[in-house]
């Protein structure tokens, strides 16, 4: 973690910025026509991006490969 001070007048704050290198992957998938406007439904109505969803998906599946 990288701390920069600020001045310690009323316009200034200490501001930490925490760095965290990840390294991403990228995942083209084909679906079928009705797939894609069920996951665009599902994710207007929960406010969530189709790749929030996706990746939520897929870390509830080691919950599935663990038992848990």
């Amino acid at each position: 973690m990288v701390e920069y001070p600020t001045h310690s007048n009323n316009d200034s704050i200490y501001v930490a910025l925490i760095a965290i290198r990840m390294t991403e992957k990228h995942l083209s998938i084909r679906v079928p026509e009705n797939e894609m406007k069920i996951l665009e439904k599902y994710a207007k109505k929960t406010k969530r991006t189709k790749t929030d969803l996706v990746r939520e998906w897929i870390r509830s599946l080691e919950n599935l490969a663990t038992g848990t």
